[in-house]
């Protein structure tokens, strides 16, 4: 499965970025990609370490371990991990 991820810009903003980028879409889509692989290394980075920790089998490919990390509830989200932030205030009260 695959995502499209899409943004609005001013004809202002998209000026500017291009006296920054000689291809605004392509810069965007290499900088999203670019943050994207380095989540991505990271999880399965440290997946594969806590798998070997635990004596888990590791799975055969790459997305398996990246989707299963968030499954054990290894990695979460930004908006996980923000909603636990905001349960935990409450219940400080």
């Amino acid at each position: 499965m695959t995502k499209t991820i899409t943004t609005e810009i001013s004809d202002a903003m998209y000026k500017a970025l291009e006296s920054a980028a000689s291809d605004p879409a392509e810069w965007a889509k290499s900088a999203i990609e670019l943050r994207c692989r380095e989540a991505y290394d990271e999880i399965y980075r440290t997946t594969v370490d806590r798998y070997l920790e635990e004596g888990i089998t590791v799975p055969s490919s790459k997305d398996e371990i990246v989707l299963d990390a968030f499954t054990r509830g290894w990695v979460k989200t930004v908006a996980q991990r923000n909603a636990e932030f905001d349960d935990e205030l409450d219940a400080k009260g």
